[in-house]
């Protein structure tokens, strides 16, 4: 039997961020491990290292004899789209693009300003949050961390500098930032001596800029705040309260440090459940990734027709 091949285009690095390519490497493994698929990550202009270690190699040109076409790489142009549709048919993933009209199939993740409808149940967590959610399987964890904080991708210092002055003194903080992660306790940093889903778990509140860090804070329990390095992604953060519950702080150029002290204070402060169990959190992630598997899947056949 033909194993369907399916080329994922994607970009990670200073333009992109870690989102895209986290989630697009979640799907490979998927596909591979669960719907018996050939998918490859395709980046033909990225000289960065991608910031994981990739479930597949990266190819820099799409796969012959691609039986459809994934895109998750932000805003496509009309002659992009085009020049993708001559391989195969494409699915495109939250693109406000003018492309994104010319996609066999555009699919909305997260919420955007310009289209309202989206699928709320269907959804991508990173590779690494997964992964590292399957090695904790049922092993209990406690929220021994007041505060977890996501800096970014390759985040400069003085960034790292200022979140960690708005966590009140007497506070935990675990900064989350790859193979640099650490802990932040009674003004004395040490290493982080866990996994990434291991700290969101432990953790009471989860700081970050708005994208799938988030929703993986969500799903770990986290209470949410956001603190963002533009007003559009702060617009995104202040779309996503219904689904996220999350406090919006703003951007960093216009913030109240005192106010948002108090903010982050309050919240590691509140009630909530001491532990959460990781296998309803895997089951939780397997279940949104399938819901977006069946929205696909009729566009991943050998014998559809491609949309002229």
């Amino acid at each position: 039997m033909r194993r369907e091949i399916v080329s994922i285009v994607t970009g990670w690095g200073t333009r992109f961020g870690a989102g895209h390519i986290q989630r697009m490497a979640a799907l490979v493994d998927f596909l591979e491990r669960k719907k018996n698929m050939r998918p490859f990550i395709i980046n033909d202009t990225c000289i960065e290292e991608p910031p994981l270690s990739l479930p597949c190699r990266a190819l820099p040109y799409i796969q012959p004899g691609s039986s459809c076409l994934i895109r998750d790489m932000r805003d496509s142009s009309v002659e992009e789209m085009l020049r993708l549709k001559r391989y195969c048919r494409v699915i495109t993933i939250d693109d406000c693009g003018p492309g994104r009209d010319f996609a066999d199939l555009a699919i909305d993740l997260l919420p955007n300003l310009n289209y309202p409808l989206r699928s709320k149940k269907a959804f991508i967590f990173g590779y690494n949050f997964i992964n590292s959610m399957q090695l904790i399987h049922n092993r209990s964890v406690k929220r021994t961390i007041d505060c977890a904080i996501y800096t970014g991708y390759n985040p400069p210092a003085d960034t790292v500098d200022f979140l960690l002055s708005l966590i009140p003194d007497n506070a935990t903080c675990a900064l989350l930032c790859g193979e640099k992660s650490f802990l932040f306790k009674e003004r004395t940093l040490s290493d982080l001596a866990m996994p990434y889903a291991e700290a969101l778990l432990s953790s009471r509140v989860l700081i970050s800029h708005f994208g799938i860090t988030l929703y993986e804070g969500r799903a770990a329990g986290c209470r949410l705040i956001s603190l963002n390095p533009t007003e559009y992604h702060s617009m995104l953060a202040d779309k996503a309260k219904d689904d996220l519950g999350v406090i919006n702080l703003g951007t960093r150029e216009g913030l109240d440090p005192d106010r948002a002290r108090q903010t982050i204070t309050a919240a590691c402060l509140e009630n909530q459940a001491d532990r959460i169990d990781p296998a309803l959190v895997l089951a939780h992630i397997e279940k949104r990734m399938e819901l977006f598997y069946s929205k696909i899947a009729p566009y991943l056949a050998d014998d559809w027709p491609v949309k002229k």
